[in-house]
């Protein structure tokens, strides 16, 4: 009796030493695809949180939400599955309030911000702000992240000067904790801001600043983006030389990553500069090129602005019946989930298609919501405040040498310090529309007369 008891005692002991080294490993690997995520080695990433099987997890185990967060980022940052890592982190926050693990709550709210900003979810991402706040607000660098996700949203929301106070907010922050990776996020959504609101010195400042940290840290990825957008820079002050050297420039990057996905939105901006030097057969292959990418990967924001642009072409060269689809295409678009500035544009498109096609009484309605919205835009833009803020966070500034820092490779937290914050094609795809003023003028005299 006392041989069969040692025996059992000893399976007791295995057993539960087997468990616990499998626990183990699950976090070793949950660890080393959360390092891969944050120097973006996507495909890496996958395969290795492909070794965990989630049946595994005891239920409502700590780890799972950490397992589930970093597929919610892979699915944000690699594949653009916005709303696949919508669920992921609705999983992974459920199992944090069960757990209480309440700085994890904050950080995966304050990603969902971000992510239900570029699904149009305003709402939903004004509650996740709210929900975030109280749990990052005292470390520096999260309650940095969550500021410019929340900036995004103003942004997007057309709230320019709210958007702008947001990131200088963040800056100084980032500034504080000495955080180079953020730091260069921070520029580059602060030249977004200033992009937006037509102080493109101060863009190209801030997106220069971003670019020469990005460069040290050999950030491809960053790189890419900054490119694309002083390309849009360039392009709307016509200077088109520099406006493609900065699309090819980013082009390349996506080519060298072996990421197709990334080159969607040089591609179209190539469109736009060769429809805007009047080589419309070119911007028609350029485009068409860019769509098959959009569909393939199933971008549903630039599959609507390579349409708009595409019907705009049409419509310049008088093929309404062409330019029909396309504009109605982007105008459903627009009307469940395009931002202001695409809801102007896609509205305008489709009323001049309409009155192209001798359909005036039809076009007149999208005519008066275009100007209705453009009124309303402009209200917003508060060109004047952004830039006496701007002055005072500059005056404010302290003069000194920021030293860059080198990416950080021990994870201290799981979660937290590996959370890269990736402000990536998707926060601009509103600024590649074309939004032809003269349209707008031109219709007002038709329907006038």
């Amino acid at each position: 009796m006392k041989q069969i008891f040692t025996l059992l005692f000893v399976l007791f002991i295995i057993i539960n030493h087997s468990n616990g080294q499998h626990i183990d490993n699950k976090l070793v690997i949950i660890n080393k695809a959360t390092k891969e995520i944050g120097d973006r080695e996507y495909k890496k990433a996958a395969a290795t949180l492909a070794l965990i099987d989630s049946n595994a997890f005891k239920k409502n185990e700590l780890h799972k939400g950490f397992y589930y967060q970093q597929l919610a980022r892979l699915a944000f940052s690699d594949t653009y599955e916005d709303e696949k890592a919508v669920n992921y982190y609705l999983k992974a926050i459920k199992i944090y309030e069960l757990n209480k693990s309440y700085e994890d709550i904050g950080i995966a709210y304050s990603n969902l911000v971000g992510i239900l900003t570029d699904l149009k979810e305003y709402k939903k991402a004004e509650a996740a702000v709210q929900k975030s706040l109280p749990y990052v607000k005292n470390n520096k660098v999260r309650y940095g992240n969550m500021l410019i996700n929340y900036s995004r949203l103003k942004l997007d929301m057309g709230d320019y000067a709210k958007a702008t106070s947001l990131n200088l907010e963040a800056i100084k922050l980032y500034e504080q904790a000495g955080d180079q990776a953020r730091l260069s996020s921070g520029y580059f959504q602060m030249g977004i801001s200033m992009e937006s609101s037509n102080q493109f010195g101060k863009a190209i400042e801030y997106y220069q600043k971003g670019l020469s940290i990005r460069k040290e840290l050999k950030d491809s990825l960053g790189m890419s983006n900054i490119y694309n957008n002083l390309g849009i820079i360039y392009k709307n002050q016509k200077q088109y030389g520099l406006a493609k050297q900065n699309y090819k420039a980013a082009y390349d990057i996506a080519v060298g990553m072996n990421r197709p996905i990334l080159s969607i939105n040089p591609l179209t901006n190539l469109a736009v500069i060769a429809n805007r030097e009047n080589d419309q057969k070119l911007a028609i292959k350029i485009y068409e090129d860019a769509l098959q990418l959009a569909i393939k990967y199933n971008r549903s924001a630039n599959i609507k602005i390579i349409e708009n642009n595409l019907a705009y072409i049409y419509i310049n060269n008088n093929d309404f019946e062409k330019a029909l689809p396309f504009a109605q295409k982007a105008y459903d678009y627009g009307k469940q989930k395009g931002s202001l500035e695409e809801k102007i544009a896609f509205s305008s498109n489709l009323a001049e298609v309409l009155d192209g096609l001798g359909k005036t009484k039809e076009a007149f309605p999208y005519m008066r919501d275009s100007y209705e919205m453009s009124d309303s835009l402009h209200r917003k833009q508060s060109a004047d405040a952004i830039a006496e803020m701007l002055t005072k966070f500059e005056t404010q500034k302290k003069e000194q040498q920021i030293v860059l820092l080198g990416k950080e490779n021990n994870i201290q937290k799981l979660t937290l310090n590996n959370q890269d914050l990736v402000l990536n094609q998707r926060a601009l795809e509103k600024l590649q529309t074309e939004i032809i003023v003269s349209i707008y003028k031109k219709q007002k005299l038709r329907l006038k007369s």
